[in-house]
C-alpha cells in the first residue's frame, strides 16, 4: 500500500508543479500590468489638470497610451475595452488552484487504490514467504505449518484465490487434514482451470481421505492427469498400488512398467523390477503370447546408459512392445508381452512376425543414435498355433558396442 502512496505522490507533484509556475507567472505579469495602469492613470489626472488646450491634452494623452501598449499591448487592449481597470486571471486564482489540487490528489489516489485492489490485497504482507509451508517439516516444524495455515485460512475466507488455496492444502496435508486439503486443491483446480500440478496434489489428497481407497471421481482425475503427463510416476505408483490391493495383477503390471519410463535411483529401479516379476507369477493365465529376454553386454558399455528391449516388426517399425531398464541393472531377464504394449491398440499378441531389438543407448533417447550399441534377433514367426496355447520365446541377447 505504501507504494501506491508514493506513487500517487509522485504523480501530483507532476501535476503541481506547472501549476504553481503558472500562478506565479500569472501573478508577477498580473502585478506589472497594474502597476502601469495605474502609472497611466495617475498621468491622465496631472495632464487634465495642467493643460489648458485640449488639443494638447488630446496629443499627450494619445503619447501615454502609446508607451502603455508598447509595453503590455494584449493587456493594453483589453483594459481599455473596460475601461482601464486592473488586471485579473480568474481562471487561475488561489481558491480555484487549491480546488484544482484538491481534485487531482483524490482522483490520483483513487487510481492508486483501485490498480493496488487488482494487484495485491492490504493482507498480502502478512502472507509474504507462505511458499515456506512447502518446504516446512511436518515433524520438526508442525507449529511454523500451523502458523502459515491459520493465515491462508483468513485469506482463502476473503477471496477466491488459487495460490492461497494451493499453499493452504500442502499445509492441511502436512498436518494430515487430508480431507479439508482435498477441498482446498479442488478449488485451486478449478480456479487455474485444472493445472496439471495442481490437479496431482488434488488426487493425492482424495487418494489420502479415501483411506487408499480410489474411487470413480479419483480413476478419473488419474486419467486426466496421465492424459498431460502419461509418464507421471507418483500417479502411475497409486494406481498400481491400488491394482494389487483389488488382485489386479495385470493393471499393477503396466502401472509398473511405465514408471521405469522415468528417471530414478538404480536401488528403486530393482525393486520395481522385482516387484514387476513377483507380480508375474500370481497371474492365473498368461496374457497372449510373451517372450523372455535375457540381455547381457560383451563389454562394459557407458555408464548411466539405458537399455531399451523391443519387440517390433523385422526390419523396424512401430514397436508391439517395450521395456526400459538402466544399464546398471545388466545381466537381467525382462518379459514382453501384452502387458507392456505400445497401446491397446497395438499389441504383441497382434502380431505375426516379430524381431526382439536390444539397444543401448548413453543418451537415454528412445531414438537411435549413431554410438549406440546394439543387438537384433532376426524374424521370428509369432503366429498363434491355434486353440489356447501360448507362444513363449526364451532369447539371450549380447549387446555389443557398435565396432563389435
Amino acid at each position: 500500500m505504501l507504494f501506491m502512496v508514493l506513487l500517487a505522490a509522485l504523480a501530483l507533484l507532476f501535476v503541481i508543479g506547472p501549476l504553481l509556475w503558472r500562478v506565479r507567472a500569472s501573478s508577477a505579469r498580473e502585478d506589472s500590468v497594474n502597476a502601469s495602469l495605474a502609472w497611466y492613470q495617475q498621468r491622465l489626472s496631472l495632464l487634465a489638470e495642467e493643460a489648458a488646450d485640449p488639443v494638447s491634452l488630446a496629443e499627450m494623452e494619445e503619447e501615454l497610451a502609446a508607451v502603455l501598449l508598447a509595453e503590455h499591448p494584449q493587456e493594453a487592449l483589453a483594459q481599455a475595452e473596460k475601461g482601464l481597470e486592473p488586471v485579473g486571471d480568474a481562471s487561475w486564482t488561489p481558491q480555484r488552484v487549491t480546488n484544482a489540487l484538491l481534485v487531482f490528489g483524490i482522483l490520483l489516489l483513487a487510481i492508486a487504490s483501485l490498480t493496488y485492489a487488482r494487484l495485491g490485497s492490504m493482507a498480502l504482507p502478512e502472507l509474504q514467504g507462505a511458499e515456506a509451508v512447502l518446504s516446512l517439516s511436518p515433524e520438526t516444524q508442525r507449529d511454523e505449518i500451523l502458523t502459515w495455515v491459520q493465515r491462508l485460512e483468513a485469506r482463502a475466507a476473503q477471496t477466491e484465490d488459487a495460490k492461497v488455496l494451493y499453499l493452504l492444502g500442502h499445509g492441511r496435508l502436512k498436518l494430515s487434514d487430508f480431507q479439508q486439503a482435498e477441498r482446498d486443491f479442488a478449488r485451486a483446480s478449478a480456479l487455474s482451470q485444472g493445472d496439471p500440478s495442481v490437479d496431482f496434489y488434488w488426487f493425492q489428497a482424495r487418494y489420502l481421505a479415501a483411506q487408499g481407497v480410489l474411487d470413480q471421481g479419483s480413476r478419473e482425475l488419474a486419467e486426466k492427469i496421465l492424459r498431460a503427463d502419461p509418464n507421471n510416476a507418483q500417479v502411475l505408483e497409486i494406481l498400481a498400488v491400488a491394482a494389487i490391493g483389488e488382485g489386479d495383477a495385470e493393471t499393477a503390471i503396466r502401472m509398473l512398467n511405465r514408471t521405469l519410463n522415468n528417471p530414478v535411483t538404480v536401488e528403486r529401479e530393482k525393486a520395481t523390477a522385482t516387484a514387476i516379476a513377483n507380480l508375474r507369477e500370481t497371474l492365473v493365465e498368461q496374457v497372449g503370447p510373451k517372450i523372455r529376454v535375457a540381455v547381457s553386454a560383451s563389454a562394459m558399455p557407458p555408464a548411466g546408459a539405458t537399455v531399451f528391449v523391443v519387440a517390433r516388426p523385422p526390419g523396424g517399425g512401430m514397436p508391439f512392445a517395450v521395456a526400459r531398464r538402466s544399464v546398471a541393472l545388466l545381466p537381467f531377464d525382462v518379459v514382453l508381452d501384452d502387458l507392456v504394449s505400445m497401446s491397446e491398440q497395438r499389441k504383441l499378441s497382434q502380431a505375426s512376425e516379430i524381431e526382439v531389438a536390444v539397444r543401448i543407448s548413453a543418451s537415454g533417447s528412445a531414438t537411435a543414435q549413431e554410438g549406440d550399441w546394439s543387438w537384433r534377433s532376426g524374424a521370428l514367426d509369432w503366429a498363434q498355433p491355434g486353440g489356447n496355447e501360448t507362444k513363449i520365446a526364451t532369447i539371450s541377447a549380447n549387446v555389443s558396442p557398435p565396432d563389435g
